[in-house]
């Protein structure tokens, strides 16, 4: 869990990411989509996309994975503007 519920940057980048890959135009998944493929509980993704909550090493590996990226691709500074939700108003 993430001290004092203040995401850290690299929470909140890992989030951004899986957002932007996900919703690529190559793959368009929903959370939905990615929890099945990562046979994981949808609620545990949201929190992660979030940055309410820190991925594990082995989680980041599954992320890899399923994109078929390596890590640095989870971590890489992009233009999230239209891409990602992350930290956005609503």
């Amino acid at each position: 869990m993430i001290k004092n519920n203040i995401p850290n940057k690299t929470s909140i980048l890992l989030g951004k990411n899986i957002v932007y890959l996900r919703q690529s135009s190559e793959r368009q998944w929903s959370q939905d989509v990615l929890a099945q493929k990562m046979k994981t509980d949808k609620g545990y993704l949201s929190q992660i996309e979030n940055a309410k909550r820190s991925a594990s090493t082995n989680y980041i590996d599954r992320l890899c994975q399923v994109f078929n990226v390596e890590p640095e691709e989870l971590f890489k500074n992009r233009d999230f503007k239209l891409k990602s939700r992350v930290n956005s108003k609503k």
